[in-house]
């Protein structure tokens, strides 16, 4: 992954072909025989991309739509806040939106 960043992220061919969209992306990407080819997502997010790699990886990821039973509803669980104050897991900062946004949405 190279977005805004500049983060470096490594995953193994298999599980990023699952994806149709790697899988056209790997085949495109720096020649065959290369073993560490690259795959160039410049507006990406990695918080968002990490959230991709844990669903291709795992077939979920962080945070999790869990059920209210006592409000019979479904809601992202609650991640809490850092020592800043700051939402630690459910919202993000979307650079394209100009806003924080579910990280959900974002996925």
């Amino acid at each position: 992954m190279d977005g805004p960043q500049k983060r470096l992220f490594a995953a193994h061919k298999d599980i990023l072909c699952v994806s149709p969209f790697f899988a056209a992306a790997y085949t495109q990407a720096q020649p065959s025989d290369s073993p560490n080819r690259r795959v160039n997502l410049p507006d990406e997010q990695p918080e968002v991309f990490s959230c991709i790699l844990e669903y291709l990886y795992k077939g979920d990821y962080y945070p999790q739509l869990v059920h209210n039973k006592q409000l019979n509803s479904w809601e992202l669980e609650d991640t809490g806040t850092d020592k800043d104050g700051q939402s630690n897991g459910a919202t993000l900062f979307h650079h394209a939106a100009g806003a924080e946004i579910l990280r959900d949405t974002a996925v």
